[in-house]
């Protein structure tokens, strides 16, 4: 009789699991539940012009910049997140809401990493320089404390799984050592 290593063969091997999966999933699970039982005000060709234009901005700026890799995920969940919130009179709206963006990852930075939300600074920006045609719809998802609860809950669990793992890795210099685990040691450190 064989027994299995109870740890799961994606630990076993080393990767962690990336935590813009569940992002995604959840992301598109909301949006899906949002157009069909919600029945948001959002065309099919807004849909599209967002997410597709997410998509070519990160690969146009990839490929100018030379980076090795063409990282998707990022662009497809800023282009979900514009896709519950943005709302304009135009379809080709969105898509330069999606290539503002996209570009802000590319050109606002510090230590190499993006610093701002950058569908953040796309919505902000719309509306503050097209106020009249361009506004963020958070009142599309009803009043229900059931919606509130699972959204919560969801984000909740996408927080939880892209966090742990960090948390459990980063020990910055100044933290301090961890508390010996024999037992006289652990009176002595106790005292200090």
């Amino acid at each position: 009789m064989t027994t299995r290593d109870a740890t799961p063969s994606l630990a076993r091997s080393g990767r962690r699991f990336d935590p813009r999966w569940w992002q995604i999933c959840c992301l598109s699970g909301l949006l899906t539940y949002g157009l069909f039982w919600l029945s948001f005000d959002l065309p099919p060709v807004q849909i599209v012009a967002t997410i597709g234009t997410a998509m070519g901005v990160q690969w146009v700026f990839i490929r100018a910049l030379k980076v090795p890799t063409f990282e998707w995920k990022s662009a497809l969940i800023s282009g979900l997140g514009l896709c519950f919130l943005f709302r304009a009179n135009e379809w080709w709206l969105a898509a330069v809401t999606a290539s503002i963006a996209i570009g802000s990852k590319f050109f606002i930075r510090w230590n190499g990493k993006h610093i701002w939300n950058p569908t953040n600074i796309a919505l902000a920006l719309m509306m503050l320089v097209l106020p009249a045609q361009a506004w963020v719809s958070p009142g599309q998802w009803g009043s229900g404390p059931t919606l509130a609860y699972a959204m919560a809950c969801g984000g909740a669990f996408v927080v939880n799984r892209s966090a742990a793992p960090r948390a459990a890795t980063r020990a910055s210099p100044s933290s301090p050592p961890s508390p010996p685990s024999s037992s006289p040691g652990r009176s002595g450190w106790a005292s200090r």
